[in-house]
């Protein structure tokens, strides 16, 4: 597939991922040069030196029918439909977790393999953090995914339903 080709084009769910961009981890260049135009149409947080954005309202501000950055957007859009989790960083360390549990009709097109997602991910982040980092990836489970979604539903762990404290406490061990 080339850069440039687009195959989220033709999607039968209404590409759902621009259309509700939620949690995009980018660095500050990347940022600056595809996002900071449009900082009053979206919500940014800035950890780590990686920033996460999403949009208030409506649609990625690059779709417009099709992504108009498609070509030189940012990794984490490359990286779909693998998605990176939050980044942790401790000193001298940093843990990214990852995982491509999607709805997307085109996920089997699209996904690239495991290997060269990985590389793609430890790339961005020692070019984030430097060589003197260790960076440690995980592909995240599908019930780690699932228990992420459920909680953003819930104002703490305390008020998760029953069910899932359990499958936290089997995912945690």
């Amino acid at each position: 597939m080339s850069a440039t080709h687009n195959p989220c084009l033709d999607c039968s769910i209404g590409q759902n991922c621009c259309t509700n961009l939620s949690g995009l981890a980018m660095t500050r260049e990347e940022y600056e040069e595809n996002f900071a135009q449009f900082a009053d149409q979206l919500i940014v947080k800035e950890e780590h030196s990686v920033y996460y954005i999403a949009t208030k309202e409506g649609p990625c501000p690059h779709w417009k029918g099709q992504c108009t950055i498609h070509a030189t957007r940012p990794m984490d859009c490359r990286l779909f439909p693998h998605q990176m989790g939050k980044v942790k960083v401790a000193p001298k360390h940093v843990k990214i977790n990852y995982h491509s549990h999607t709805r997307c009709p085109k996920k089997k097109e699209l996904r690239m393999p495991d290997a060269d997602a990985r590389n793609m991910i430890h790339t961005w982040a020692q070019d984030l953090y430097g060589e003197d980092h260790n960076i440690e990836l995980k592909q995240q489970s599908f019930l780690m995914s699932v228990w992420i979604l459920a909680k953003k539903f819930f104002t703490s762990e305390e008020t998760l339903p029953a069910r899932m404290k359990h499958i936290w406490v089997r995912i945690r061990r």
